[in-house]
C-alpha cells in the first residue's frame, strides 16, 4: 500500500521506501480479504501473498513488538490507531484458522492482550488511540485531544476473542463481557437526547481539512440524518458518553457503523456450534458458548441474563446439550431441568452437560448472579461501575451528553420480554 487513499485516475506508484507504521499495518485489510477469497475460491496464490504480507506487518515492519506492543503510526505521530493494529493479529487469526499454521499465533496473542491492557477488559473500551511508550501514557496526548474509542476496534476485540477461543484458547468470557458492554452502549437506538438539552451546539467547530468535500453539492444532505442513523454505531465514545468531544462533534462515522455489525453477527453465528454424533443414528451435540438469545434449526435459546441467571434451550430435534458457563458461576451452584424435571449434571471445563434432549423438550439451566461494584482506571480516568454478572448496569461519573449504561431495568430480578420475529436461516455465511 503506497497510500492511505485511492481514486479512479490516481497513478499507482511504487513507494521510494518500503512502507512502514500505519502504511505498512494498513495492508492487514488486504490480508484478511486474500484470505476470504481463497476461501470462496481456493485459489492457493491469494493464501501465500496474504501469508506473506502477515509476516511482513506483524514481524518485519516494526508497527508491531515482539510482547505485542502497539508501535506509533510513524511520520511524526508519537500514537498508533489501535484499529489498524488489531486488524494485523486479527488477520492472522483469519490465516491460522483457513490453514492451519500456527506461526502467527504467538504473535496475535501477544498483540492481543497488550490491547485489552491498553483500553479495559471489564467493559471492552479499546482506545482509538495508543502510545508506544505504554498504555499508562495514553489519552492526553491525542492529536484531536480527548479520550475516546471506536466500534470498529471493539469489533476487532470482540471477533478475535472468539477466533482464539475456536483455536482452543478460551476467550468467551472477554467476548461476552465486550459484546454486553461497549459494543452494544455504542449502537444509536433513538434520538431524543439531541433535542433535550445535553448537547450544546455553539461549542461545535467544524476544522474539518476536507470541509470543501463535505460541503459540496451531492456529498451532504440535511434529510432527517439523526433519524436515517439509528442503528448506527458511536466512532468517538468514551467509556460512559456516546459523545466523546462535543467540540469535534463527530457521533458516527461510517466505519464504525460498518464494523458494528461484524460484532453483531459473528458472535451470533459462533455462539452456539454442532458436532455430528458417530453413526446415523447417534445424537448430534448442541454447544452454547456464549448465553445469549437465538434462534436456529436445533434449538431456540432464551437468555435471562443479566436479569437472571437462567437460560432456556427449546429443541427442535433429538440432541446432546452441554452450556457454558458464565466466568462469574461456578459449577456446584448450577442446576438444570428438562421440562421441569431435574436433570443430574456432568461438568467437562466450564461446559455442564445436561444429556439427551428431546425434539420438544425444554432444558433449563439456572445459577446465582449478582452484583459488585469495580473501580477503573481507563486512559488516566477513573470510573465506579456495578456490574451484574458481566453486564454494566451503571457507571459513575455518568455521561455528560448521551449517557451510556442507563440499565436500571436490569437490576429488577424479572426479566423483561419482548414480542419479536426471529428468523431461521438454512444456511449461515461463512465469511466473518
Amino acid at each position: 500500500m503506497f497510500s492511505h487513499w485511492m481514486t479512479p485516475g490516481r497513478e499507482i506508484t511504487k513507494p521510494e521506501e518500503v512502507p512502514v507504521g500505519i502504511i505498512a499495518g494498513g495492508n492487514a485489510w488486504t490480508a484478511q480479504a486474500l484470505i476470504q477469497y481463497h476461501r470462496a475460491l481456493g485459489d492457493p496464490e491469494a493464501l501465500d501473498l496474504a501469508e506473506k504480507i502477515l509476516h511482513y506487518i506483524l514481524f518485519d515492519s516494526g508497527y508491531f513488538m515482539p510482547d505485542g506492543l502497539y508501535r506509533a503510526d510513524g511520520k511524526g505521530a508519537d500514537w498508533g490507531h489501535f484499529h489498524t493494529h488489531a486488524m494485523g493479529s486479527l488477520a492472522a487469526l483469519y490465516f491460522i484458522e483457513e490453514t492451519g499454521k500456527k506461526g502467527f499465533l504467538d504473535r496475535a496473542l501477544s498483540a492481543y492482550e497488550y490491547g485489552i491492557k491498553a483500553g479495559d477488559g471489564v467493559v471492552g473500551f479499546s482506545p482509538e488511540a495508543v502510545h508506544d511508550t505504554g498504555p499508562q501514557f495514553m489519552g492526553d496526548q491525542h492529536p484531536y485531544g480527548y479520550h475516546t474509542s471506536e466500534t470498529c476496534e471493539v469489533a476487532d476485540m470482540i471477533i478475535a476473542a472468539i477466533k482464539f477461543s475456536k483455536l482452543g484458547i478460551d476467550k468467551w468470557d472477554d467476548a461476552n463481557r465486550w459484546l454486553r458492554n461497549q459494543l452494544v452502549e455504542n449502537q444509536l437506538t433513538h434520538v431524543n437526547w439531541l433535542t433535550d438539552g445535553h448537547v450544546d451546539y455553539t461549542k461545535a467547530v467544524i476544522t474539518d481539512s476536507h470541509s470543501d468535500l463535505f460541503y459540496r453539492p451531492g456529498y451532504y444532505t440535511t434529510d432527517n440524518v439523526a433519524e436515517r442513523s439509528v442503528g448506527g454505531f458511536a466512532s468517538h465514545p468514551t467509556p460512559n458518553d456516546f459523545i466523546g468531544h462535543p467540540e469535534f462533534i463527530v457521533a458516527i462515522a461510517n466505519c464504525c457503523s460498518g464494523n458494528g455489525p461484524r460484532a453483531l453477527y459473528y458472535p451470533w453465528r459462533e455462539m452456539i456450534s454442532v458436532e455430528e454424533g458417530d453413526g446415523a443414528a447417534a445424537r448430534p451435540t448442541l454447544k452454547l458458548h456464549l448465553l445469549l438469545n437465538r434462534a436456529s434449526k436445533w434449538a431456540d435459546i432464551d437468555s435471562h441474563i443479566p436479569y437472571s441467571g437462567r437460560v432456556d434451550v427449546k429443541a427442535k430435534e433429538d440432541l446432546i446439550l452441554e452450556i457454558r458457563l458464565p466466568e462469574w458461576a461456578q459449577p456446584p451452584d448450577a442446576a438444570a431441568t428438562v421440562d421441569g424435571e431435574p436433570r443430574e449434571l456432568a461438568f467437562n471445563g466450564r461446559y455442564a452437560n445436561l444429556g439427551e434432549v428431546d425434539k420438544g423438550q425444554t432444558a433449563t439451566l439456572t445459577f446465582p448472579i449478582s452484583e459488585r461494584t469495580e473501580r477503573l482506571t481507563i486512559q488516566n480516568r477513573d470510573y465506579k461501575v456495578v456490574v451484574r454478572g458481566n453486564s454494566v448496569v451503571a457507571i459513575d461519573p455518568p455521561g455528560e451528553y448521551f449517557p451510556l449504561y442507563e440499565r436500571g431495568h436490569y437490576r429488577g430480578g424479572d426479566t423483561l420480554y419482548m414480542n419479536v420475529k426471529r428468523y431461521v436461516p438454512d444456511d449461515e455465511l461463512n465469511w466473518w
